[in-house]
């Protein structure tokens, strides 16, 4: 009962706060920049009509808009990226499929406004205008990545034989390099047997995937290996596998420049961004109203106050 006492007279200061914070309406200030308590409340409907707010909820949105300051300072500091009002609204009217789930329609989310959306917005053409430069830094660029690392540019639609030793993947390449079918073998042999026929494909049937995940050696193989020839062994979560590439798609340097997002290894472009990322905001000087609470200095966020 106390904790739930403690709770609710925590939500209500907090509702005070984001109401009435102080006659200056600044809540926190990212690197000289304030954000104010109108663009809090700009975000959700449950800010402004009367309904009763939530402490940690409150905590989380001035985060957000604490982090997309950050974020956006530093991408115009360090690459020379602006993203302008028109870009925005155009990223809201026309999402890419990767951001579908936090661009759209007000009217697609519970308790969200139209500055809501243009926050993700904001975020996701900052993420893809920062990544490909991170690339640069990373591997060099396309042609250096291309050679060095291909499966992180490359799709590939891939069947495997998986064996428990390397031994029977020898045995298994020798079969089908005598003219054995792969599929037969695969049915067969594999110890992957929720694999159709030994295809590598995502729960709706595509094949031409990314295939990092199933292990880099595996990938890199897949991605420079001949196509319909088997290739193997190659090791992969404690198994050994032989493969067979149908088909790959591979951008030029021209589809890569135009709209290289759509031509690099989420998970590759995810571990470069979210270093920079946290780098990027933890660098950031940042101020929260003691009404609110206090910025983390352990990590991303508002504590509460008192703690």
């Amino acid at each position: 009962m106390t904790s739930l006492i403690r709770r609710v007279a925590f939500v209500a200061v907090v509702a005070i706060a984001v109401a009435a914070c102080s006659s200056t309406n600044v809540l926190a200030s990212v690197n000289g920049t304030d954000i104010t308590r109108d663009e809090l409340n700009a975000l959700r409907p449950s800010y402004t009509d009367g309904s009763s707010l939530d402490a940690e909820q409150v905590r989380q949105d001035l985060t957000r808009l604490i982090v997309a300051q950050a974020v956006r300072d530093a991408a115009e500091e360090r690459f020379g990226v602006t993203v302008t009002d028109a870009d925005i609204s155009e990223r809201v009217a026309n999402p890419p499929d990767r951001y579908a789930s936090v661009i759209g329609s007000a009217e697609q989310f519970d308790d969200t406004n139209e500055a809501a959306v243009k926050v993700s917005a904001l975020q996701s053409l900052i993420r893809d205008a920062v990544t490909p430069r991170l690339v640069e830094e990373d591997a060099g660029g396309f042609d250096a990545l291309l050679a060095d690392r291909p499966e992180e540019l490359s799709r590939m639609c891939v069947r495997h034989i998986s064996t428990a030793t390397i031994e029977e993947a020898e045995d298994v390449l020798t079969r089908l390099e005598a003219g054995e079918d792969f599929v037969d073998l695969a049915a067969e042999l594999s110890t992957d047997q929720t694999s159709t026929e030994g295809l590598l494909a995502d729960t709706t049937g595509n094949c031409l995937l990314w295939l990092t995940r199933v292990g880099t050696e595996f990938a890199n193989l897949a991605a420079t290996a001949p196509l319909d020839k088997p290739a193997g062994p190659i090791e992969s979560s404690n198994e050994w596998n032989i493969i067979r590439v149908e088909d790959r798609v591979v951008p030029t340097a021209a589809e890569y420049a135009a709209a290289p997002m759509d031509y690099l290894d989420p998970d590759y472009a995810s571990s470069l961004y979210t270093q920079w990322f946290n780098d990027v905001v933890r660098e950031a000087e940042v101020d929260v109203s003691a009404a609110v609470g206090r910025w983390s200095d352990a990590g991303i966020g508002i504590a509460p106050p008192g703690e």
